[in-house]
């Protein structure tokens, strides 16, 4: 399930181009009164795993008392997990105001971004488990991520090669987070040294979402272990989203909607292109800074001969697997209309299969 806290990131970019264009005061400029109320942000800050609030990251003093304290109030971000880290910059903290119909005009903040972590950790001896919040951009990054030489440290690198082994995605669109703590306790093996491990994917299906791996580590002369793995891994793309609320009847421009990279493990009938979407009538009423789904439009008329993709172009191939649906990138190997199948290449595994054309530069793909 998508994050609140960051899918509110892209609201945060529009904000900032709104002060632009209105002319507002920037961030962390003087006080043009005696009476504005000002944030002084905090550059690194520990807060519990709860909500986080303005009040946690900064201080906030002068105007109005009562409105300081709400300012005081307003929530910034959803609950961290223990371990896990984000930063905060004046421009969200502002549009936090915005949504919060406070008058930017009558506030000064100071400060650059904020890094906020929370405490504890996700081990359940209270020492720092190195998976607890793994976003995985490349291979040489995870490995880089994590101390191997401890045996836990291996463990988890091994669990976590065997999954992203198995996605079609690049590194750079998967994040994976240990959802538990390990059943097994392997820390009383502090070197790594001499083992092996071998790990199994246990879960059935496509390895997104809460998944299972086994993982055995053997040595000679060695106490071996049997550890499973639980795992939580997000598949992120680019989403289309509106600008502004788009009532029914209404033909989608450039200056409707955005693209924002997004986790979309559990979203489907997405549109990762806005000229999927340029021209196309909405058949109801989409509120803004929504995902704008395919079955929200009105299919673009198209001449039922036209040819949707040519020989070579690159194309969406989309798997269904009951509510999940995997995305990747193929090359057509022929040309091809509405409805037709044709074959492609999947670009990452050079692997051939045939497709249904459903639109332009898309295919589903069978089985």
């Amino acid at each position: 399930m998508m994050r609140a806290g960051r899918n509110i990131v892209v609201r945060w970019v529009l904000a900032a181009t709104l002060c632009l264009v209105e002319g507002s005061r920037c961030a962390g400029a003087e006080p043009s009164s005696a009476g504005q109320i000002v944030i002084a942000l905090r550059s690194r800050v520990q807060v519990e795993a709860r909500v986080i609030r303005l009040t946690d990251v900064a201080q906030v003093t002068g105007g109005d008392a009562e409105l300081r304290e709400r300012v005081k109030a307003l929530d910034l971000e959803d609950a961290l997990k223990p371990g896990e880290s984000l930063s905060i910059t004046p421009t969200q903290v502002e549009f936090r105001l915005r949504l919060a119909g406070i008058n930017v005009e009558g506030v000064s903040i100071r400060g650059t971004s904020i890094r906020v972590t929370a405490r504890g950790t996700n081990s359940a001896r209270g020492t720092a488990t190195l998976a607890s919040a793994v976003r995985t951009t490349a291979n040489s990054a995870r490995a880089a991520s994590r101390d191997v030489s401890s045996l836990e440290g291996a463990i988890l690198k091994a669990a976590e090669e065997c999954v992203v082994a198995k996605l079609p995605w690049k590194a750079d669109a998967v994040e994976i987070r240990l959802a538990q703590p390990l059943v097994r306790d392997v820390s009383p093996i502090e070197n790594a040294s001499g083992y092996e491990c071998h790990a199994e994917l246990r879960t059935a299906g496509p390895a997104v979402g809460r998944v299972q791996v086994r993982v055995v580590a053997e040595a000679p002369n060695k106490p071996s272990f049997d550890v499973q793995v639980f795992l939580d891994v997000r598949h992120f793309d680019n989403v289309v989203l509106t600008t502004t609320t788009l009532e029914r009847g209404r033909t989608i421009s450039t200056a409707d909607v955005y693209v924002d990279r997004q986790d979309v493990t559990e979203l489907t009938d997405y549109c990762s292109h806005v000229d999927q979407l340029i021209g196309a009538t909405t058949k109801r009423s989409v509120r803004s800074l929504l995902p704008l789904r395919k079955g929200d439009v009105e299919p673009i008329e198209r001449s039922a001969n036209s040819i949707l993709i040519k020989r070579r172009d690159r194309v969406k191939m989309i798997a269904k697997a009951g509510a999940v649906h995997v995305t990747v990138t193929g090359e057509a190997l022929q040309e091809g209309r509405a409805g037709e199948t044709i074959r492609l290449r999947n670009v990452d595994s050079n692997a051939t299969v045939q497709g249904r054309v459903t639109g332009a530069n898309e295919v589903e793909i069978s089985f």
